[in-house]
């Protein structure tokens, strides 16, 4: 499972479909972060690690 940067979500996804289908791997690429992130979050360009940061306080 990969969780890509926000606003990245497209480029990680067809890299994925690349590398499954060179390799024989499934690869899957979560929408989560972009479902569940603010615009602020999104122009900012956030990770999983800031979400991590944001609720671990």
């Amino acid at each position: 499972m990969a969780f890509p940067d926000l606003k990245c979500y497209d480029l990680w996804a067809t890299k994925a479909e690349e590398i499954n289908r060179r390799i024989g791997s499934k690869i899957v690429v979560s929408q989560l972060l972009e479902l569940s992130s603010t615009t602020s979050e999104k122009d900012k360009g956030w990770d999983l690690a800031d979400f991590y940061l944001m609720v671990s306080g």
